[in-house]
Protein backbone atom coordinates (compact mmCIF):
# COMPACT_ATOMS: atom_id res chain seq x y z
CA UNK A 1 0.00 0.00 0.00
CA UNK A 2 1.29 3.45 -0.90
CA UNK A 3 0.90 5.92 1.97
CA UNK A 4 1.37 9.68 2.17
CA UNK A 5 4.37 9.11 4.44
CA UNK A 6 6.02 6.88 1.81
CA UNK A 7 5.44 9.43 -0.96
CA UNK A 8 6.91 12.27 1.11
CA UNK A 9 9.95 10.19 2.10
CA UNK A 10 10.52 9.07 -1.49
CA UNK A 11 10.30 12.61 -2.89
CA UNK A 12 12.42 14.31 -0.22
CA UNK A 13 14.82 11.43 0.47
CA UNK A 14 17.50 12.81 2.82
CA UNK A 15 17.57 16.29 1.26
CA UNK A 16 15.65 18.11 3.98
CA UNK A 17 16.56 19.48 7.39
CA UNK A 18 13.21 20.36 8.90
CA UNK A 19 10.52 18.53 10.87
CA UNK A 20 7.54 17.00 9.16
CA UNK A 21 4.38 16.76 11.25
CA UNK A 22 1.65 14.27 10.51
CA UNK A 23 -1.50 14.49 12.59
CA UNK A 24 -5.13 13.57 12.18
CA UNK A 25 -6.08 16.14 14.84
CA UNK A 26 -6.09 19.31 12.77
CA UNK A 27 -8.43 20.85 10.26
CA UNK A 28 -12.16 21.49 10.50
CA UNK A 29 -14.32 20.05 13.26
CA UNK A 30 -14.33 19.56 17.00
CA UNK A 31 -11.19 18.79 19.01
CA UNK A 32 -8.84 19.83 16.23
CA UNK A 33 -5.50 21.63 16.57
CA UNK A 34 -4.48 24.67 14.57
CA UNK A 35 -0.93 24.54 13.24
CA UNK A 36 -0.12 28.10 12.12
CA UNK A 37 2.27 28.37 9.19
CA UNK A 38 5.37 30.49 9.82
CA UNK A 39 5.03 30.73 13.61
CA UNK A 40 8.09 29.72 15.62
CA UNK A 41 7.40 26.71 17.82
CA UNK A 42 9.02 23.93 19.81
CA UNK A 43 8.04 20.39 18.88
CA UNK A 44 8.57 17.74 21.56
CA UNK A 45 6.81 14.48 20.83
CA UNK A 46 7.58 13.17 24.33
CA UNK A 47 5.99 16.11 26.18
CA UNK A 48 2.32 16.33 27.11
CA UNK A 49 2.06 19.57 25.11
CA UNK A 50 3.57 18.35 21.81
CA UNK A 51 3.66 21.73 20.02
CA UNK A 52 4.41 24.89 22.00
CA UNK A 53 4.16 28.19 20.12
CA UNK A 54 7.00 30.63 20.85
CA UNK A 55 5.21 33.64 19.38
CA UNK A 56 1.68 34.77 18.72
CA UNK A 57 0.55 33.81 15.19
CA UNK A 58 -0.90 36.49 12.95
CA UNK A 59 -4.62 36.16 12.43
Amino acid sequence: MITLEKIVKDVLEDEYNFPIIKSDNFGHGLLKTVIPIGTKAIIDTKAEEKIKLLETPLI
